[in-house]
C-alpha cells in the first residue's frame, strides 16, 4: 500500500515567488515542491543553525563594544596626560 499523497496549492504574489526563486538557488532545489518538502524536513536543523549564528554573532558583537570602550578609554586618558604634560 502507498502512503497517502496529499496536494497543496498556494497562490504566491510576485515577491513571494522571487523568493522562492532565490530560496530555490542557494538550497539547490529545483521545484518549488521541493523546496518546501526540504524546508519542512529539516526545520529543526535549519532552526539550530540560525541560533547559534545569532549566539556568535552576538557574543561577537559584544566583544568588539567592549574593545571599542576599551580603546575609548585609553584615548581618554591619553589625553588627559598629554594635556598634563602640556600644563608643567
Amino acid at each position: 500500500m502507498e502512503p497517502k499523497k496529499s496536494t497543496l496549492t498556494l497562490r504566491l504574489d510576485e515577491e513571494t515567488t522571487a523568493l522562492i526563486e532565490q530560496l530555490k538557488q542557494k538550497t539547490g532545489r529545483t521545484t518549488a515542491s521541493d523546496l518546501v518538502r526540504y524546508l519542512i524536513h529539516n526545520w529543526d536543523r535549519l532552526q539550530n543553525q540560525y541560533q547559534q549564528a545569532l549566539k556568535i554573532h552576538t557574543e561577537e558583537a559584544r566583544k568588539l563594544a567592549e574593545m571599542q570602550q576599551a580603546f575609548t578609554r585609553y584615548v581618554e586618558a591619553y589625553e588627559r596626560m598629554k594635556s598634563i604634560c602640556l600644563r608643567e
